[in-house]
């Protein structure tokens, strides 16, 4: 062994509770910093993640809207003027709020983030469906099955 990893190896082994101390204060470091990535991409994935499966280009918001969670109706005016704009294909509304769900196996409550939209528009479609089809909710009696259950 060189000289210089002998006197590293010592230097290190000397003092233990140094060695032990340090060693925590690094692991201790590096899983915060993973904690810290983790938490920033699924906070930056969950916020987009309707906006990249969205088949629109433009969304236009009113001016009072804080975040995409937060929306405010748009004003009547300028939602019959955005068809008139060169370029535009279409106007397609979306109506997003938060709700309460009670589930009926146990009566629990859970909140839930709402998102309205025409389905034959296509412009925000469910992409991630866990039981049934898409052709399931353009049935007329899914909007009624939706808000009574």
């Amino acid at each position: 062994m060189s000289l210089v990893l002998t006197l590293a190896s010592r230097n290190l082994f000397q003092d233990r509770l140094r060695f032990i101390a340090t060693s925590i204060g690094i692991v201790f470091t590096v899983v915060l910093v993973m904690v810290q990535m983790g938490l920033y991409l699924g906070f930056g994935r969950m916020v987009t993640t309707m906006i990249d499966h969205a088949t629109a280009d433009l969304w236009v918001v009113s001016k009072r809207a804080t975040s995409f969670e937060d929306l405010t109706l748009l004003d009547i005016r300028t939602r019959y003027r955005l068809p008139g704009i060169n370029g535009v294909a279409a106007v397609i509304p979306v109506a997003i709020g938060f709700a309460d769900w009670r589930r009926q196996s146990d009566g629990r409550v859970k909140p839930v983030f709402v998102i309205g939209s025409d389905l034959n528009a296509g412009a925000l479609v469910p992409w991630n469906l866990v039981d049934g089809n898409l052709d399931a909710l353009r049935d007329s009696h899914a909007a009624q099955w939706a808000c009574f259950r």
